[in-house]
């Protein structure tokens, strides 16, 4: 949080930092005033809130995998820590899941001349939909920045018999690189239709 500055009384300060007497401010600009502070401390607020609440639910669950573990002889989640908790009677869930920050090396540029080399071969056909899938696989947002989902998503294709595609693909498993990730805990309740539908906090935190 920022600190406050002292303002002296009967003055507020404008835009510029310049100390302006109250009584020659608006109306209105005093009532929006009070409403912005006003809930950008109460979202300062909530926000203490969620992070108390993220770092508990992490603690209650990795308790409980912990204690599962000693009872079992065995840890719950696999090598990624990813575990479901249910309720007894299976109208509620925790799900603790790890997300990879995923990020490619230089040997990107590899896989994509590898699949430009793919759509030379594409251009005309049945996998021209495929062609412009791949072309806007590689193309950088703004900030010059590739999507990982969207490259990722080239795996999912069964291109068969075309070894420039394999080639592609294991440049692409090379040029991998994780350079972090992030643990979720998320929270379900079962509906009346059976389905579950998400509790509304998202508890994500970073890690290395």
């Amino acid at each position: 949080m920022s600190e406050q500055k002292s303002i002296p009384a009967g003055y507020m300060e404008n835009g510029l930092g310049h100390l302006v007497p109250v009584a020659n401010v608006s109306e209105l600009d005093k009532v929006r005033d009070e409403t912005v502070r006003v809930l950008v401390e109460w979202a300062e607020e909530m926000g203490r809130s969620v992070a108390a609440f993220r770092a508990t639910a992490a603690n209650r669950v990795a308790a409980f995998c912990e204690l599962s573990a000693q009872e079992f002889g065995a840890d719950l989640g696999g090598e990624k820590g990813n575990v479901t908790l249910t309720s007894y009677d299976g109208s509620m869930k925790v799900v603790r899941a790890r997300a990879d920050q995923i990020t490619f090396t230089e040997a990107v540029r590899v896989t994509r001349e590898l699949c430009f080399r793919c759509i030379a071969k594409w251009s005309e056909g049945a996998n021209a939909n495929l062609a412009t899938v791949v072309r806007r696989s590689f193309e950088a947002d703004k900030n010059g920045h590739l999507s990982a989902a969207k490259i990722l998503s080239l795996r999912t294709y069964e291109i068969k018999d075309d070894p420039d595609w394999d080639a592609a693909m294991d440049a692409l498993d090379r040029a991998i690189q994780v350079v972090g990730s992030r643990q979720y805990v998320r929270f379900y309740r079962r509906g009346p239709d059976g389905r579950y539908a998400q509790v509304g906090v998202d508890c994500g935190k970073g890690g290395a």
